[in-house]
């Protein structure tokens, strides 16, 4: 077929055919502004007893796969990597960084029991507290509850797992 100059309402209206069609497809990806998650977290990585002054606090670098799942089956990988410092008076504290299969990051702070033997289940408290990419603007807060479950050679070095995490969040 072809378009003559004297039909440009056809050419309009297909243009904005197209362009209804790309935005829709474009918001399509974009997540809710706000709801619920839970998910599952794999952790590996090192604790390192550190002597201050009288008390003894210990250094953890920790590692693993985090999944989300939010409802109407949302669901995002991360990958976590979190530094934290601890000591048996006053707790622990740490913060993390999700990066996702998009290179997007969530900046998360963690408060709670950290310390204790293998086997034994801790608590703590988190907060996002910036973002990146899709995330930037997200705000939320979330409760895990994590089990270490192996520790090998010097103690150093461990593994485990969440066995709770959920939370909410929105963005603007």
């Amino acid at each position: 077929m072809k378009l003559s100059r004297r039909n440009p309402p056809s050419l309009r209206i297909l243009a904005a055919v197209l362009l209804g069609l790309t935005l829709a497809g474009a918001a399509g990806d974009e997540p809710p502004r706000e709801g619920t998650f839970e998910g599952d977290w794999a952790l590996s990585g090192t604790a390192r007893p550190v002597e201050v002054g009288s008390a003894t606090v210990v250094l953890a670098r920790l590692e693993g796969p985090v999944t989300l799942r939010s409802a109407g089956g949302l669901a995002r990988k991360f990958d976590a990597v979190c530094n934290s410092v601890s000591d048996q008076k006053t707790g622990g504290v740490g913060r993390c960084t999700w990066t996702d299969e998009a290179g997007d990051t969530l900046l998360l702070e963690l408060s709670g029991t950290i310390l204790g033997p293998a086997g034994t289940v801790r608590e703590a408290r988190g907060s996002v507290i910036g973002g990146t990419g899709r995330y930037a603007a997200v705000e939320g807060e979330f409760r895990v509850d994590w089990l270490f479950v192996d520790s090998v050679l010097d103690d150093e070095r461990f593994k485990g797992y969440v066995s709770k995490l959920e939370g909410h969040w929105k963005r603007p």
